[in-house]
């Protein structure tokens, strides 16, 4: 199967970009009440703020830097020389410096079908990311790849079409509990370390497993996720048709 569907990129609009800090916010924190508050670009600067949960600046920087794939310096000095009011120059100033993508439709039998465009641009988006895509096909499940991939499908997937992807469930229970096992082991390690001249071995022992643990859990922030679940959707197919029926979707 062909690999190549690349989007079409074209300048931005501040209700695409607004669309995209409300949903990536969303996603981010996964905290589902972000959606009882209504933001519009006529909306106050604080209210965008509050939506997103951008506290400080340096969450609003940081933040916008990450999910928009702004240049450093321009961002940092654009928005620290902005006097914003509303939610409309915040998106405005954004929208300037990056695009949306449209999909490509493909036909197949001469017919057009938006929902197959969708998992090709997908399946293509994935392939770019270094994914082995394979065995990717609708029906394939998506919870290997949602799982191995959340950055990518939190990002650039969900940029396909803000405001579709339902709530996602993230179980990194296994990665958090080696990381409190590591911060802990430092204490044995650092008694150790006071009594080596009589406990030699008790030191090198400690030692090792810290090592050991570091290992760990470098090996494990590659794959750190026990499960990621959107909402009820189960296959490439149930979310290239979920992004294809919203409002927010381009096809070109």
């Amino acid at each position: 199967m062909e690999n190549h569907y690349p989007t079409i990129k074209t300048p931005a609009t501040p209700e695409y970009v607004l669309g995209v800090l409300l949903e990536r916010a969303r996603l981010e924190w996964n905290v589902e009440s972000f959606s009882q508050i209504e933001v519009t670009l006529d909306s106050s600067i604080e209210l965008l703020y509050e939506a997103c949960e951008f506290d400080t600046f340096d969450y609003t920087f940081y933040s916008t830097l990450d999910w928009f794939d702004l240049d450093f310096s321009d961002w940092f000095q654009t928005l620290l020389a902005a006097e914003l009011k509303t939610a409309r120059d915040f998106c405005e100033l954004i929208a300037a410096r990056v695009t949306m993508p449209k999909i490509p439709l493909s036909s197949f039998c001469g017919r057009t079908c938006r929902p197959a465009s969708v998992f090709l641009t997908i399946r293509s988006m994935m392939h770019d990311a270094g994914v082995d895509v394979a065995d990717v096909a609708p029906s394939t499940p998506l919870k290997e790849y949602t799982r191995k991939n959340l950055e990518l499908f939190l990002g650039p997937i969900a940029k396909l079409s803000p405001g579709s992807f339902p709530h996602v469930e993230v179980d990194d229970g296994r990665f958090v509990r080696l990381e409190v096992i590591k911060a802990l082991w430092h204490v044995p390690t650092l008694v150790s370390f006071f009594i080596k001249g009589s406990s030699p071995g008790f030191f090198i022992f400690t030692i090792s497993i810290l090592l050991f643990l570091y290992l760990k859990v470098e090996i494990e922030s590659k794959d750190k996720y026990v499960s990621v679940q959107f909402g009820d959707l189960q296959t490439f197919r149930d979310l290239a048709e979920k992004i294809e029926a919203h409002s927010s979707v381009q096809f070109t």
